[in-house]
C-alpha cells in the first residue's frame, strides 16, 4: 500500500476536525458580535416614560432612531422591517378588512421564521379580531372571521359578555363598555393601553437582545401616536378658546356703526 494511503486515511478526520473547530470558534465569534451591538445599540437609546400618557414628545426623534438601528445585524433588520410594514399595512382600517389582515398575517407566518416576532403579530392580530368581534356584536352583526382557534371561541361564546376570553384577555369587558359609551378617544387610549401593557410585560424578560429592540420601537410608536393624538387634541381646544375669546370680545366691544363715527 503506498506509503501516503495513511495519512490521507487519517488527514480525513483531522480536517473535519479542524473545519468543525473553525465554524465553531465563527459561530462564538459572531454571537458575541452580535451581543455587543445590541448592548451599543440598546444603551444608546434614552429611556422610554413609565406610561405613555406621562409623554408629552418621544424620547427621540424618527431621524435619530433611524440612525441607531443602523447598528442592527442584516438578518435582524429585516425581520424588524417585516414587522414594521405588517403593523403600518395592519393600521389601515378604512382601506383593509378583516379578512385581508388575516390573509396578510398567514402569509407574515409562512415568510418570516424569527418565532418571537410571529408571536407578536399573533398577539397583535387577536387583540384586532376581538375587537372587530365587539363592534360587531354592537350592530347586531354576525361573528367576524379571524384566526383559529380564537374566532371559533368568538363565535361558540357570542353572547357572552366577554366571549368567555377574560383569563387571557381580562380588557375585553371593558372595552365592551367604552364601546357602549360610544368614546372614542377612551377606546383609543384603551387600545393604546392594551399595547403597551404587553410589550412592557415582555420588556421585563428581554434586555439587550434583538427582542428588547423590537418591544422599545412598539412602546416608542405608542408614545408617538398618543402625543400626536393629544396634540391634535390641545390644538383644538386652544382653537375653541381662541374662538370663545374673540366672541366674547366682539360682544364686548361691538363695532362702531357708521352713524356713530
Amino acid at each position: 500500500m503506498p506509503r501516503a494511503s495513511g495519512p490521507r486515511r487519517n488527514g480525513g478526520p483531522q480536517t473535519a476536525t479542524t473545519d468543525g473547530l473553525k465554524c465553531s470558534e465563527e459561530r462564538s465569534h459572531q454571537n458575541v458580535t452580535r451581543s455587543t451591538t445590541y448592548y451599543m445599540l440598546i444603551g444608546s437609546l434614552p429611556t422610554l416614560p413609565r406610561h405613555f400618557e406621562l409623554a408629552e414628545r418621544v424620547p427621540i426623534s424618527p431621524l435619530a432612531l433611524d440612525r441607531r438601528l443602523a447598528l442592527l445585524q442584516p438578518r435582524d433588520a429585516e425581520v424588524l422591517r417585516e414587522v414594521a410594514d405588517f403593523l403600518a399595512w395592519e393600521r389601515q382600517p378604512l382601506e383593509r378588512t378583516d379578512e385581508d389582515v388575516v390573509e396578510q398575517f398567514r402569509e407574515f407566518q409562512a415568510t418570516v421564521a424569527n418565532p418571537f416576532a410571529r408571536d407578536l403579530i399573533r398577539h397583535t392580530i387577536s387583540v384586532r379580531s376581538i375587537l372587530a368581534a365587539l363592534r360587531c356584536r354592537r350592530l347586531a352583526l354576525d361573528p367576524p372571521g379571524g384566526i383559529e382557534p380564537l374566532a371559533g371561541r368568538i363565535a361558540e361564546h357570542w353572547n357572552h359578555p366577554d366571549f368567555r376570553l377574560a383569563n387571557r384577555y381580562p380588557w375585553v369587558a371593558e372595552v365592551n363598555a367604552i364601546l357602549t359609551g360610544d368614546q372614542p378617544l377612551d377606546l383609543e387610549r384603551k387600545q393604546l393601553n392594551i399595547v403597551w401593557d404587553h410589550a412592557k410585560g415582555l420588556a421585563d424578560k428581554y434586555h439587550f437582545t434583538f427582542e428588547a429592540v423590537i418591544l422599545y420601537l412598539i412602546r416608542w410608536e405608542v408614545v408617538s401616536r398618543w402625543t400626536r393624538r393629544t396634540a391634535k387634541v390641545g390644538q383644538k381646544k386652544f382653537e375653541h378658546l381662541v374662538v370663545s375669546a374673540l366672541s366674547e370680545y366682539t360682544e364686548m366691544f361691538p363695532p362702531e356703526s357708521e352713524s356713530n363715527r
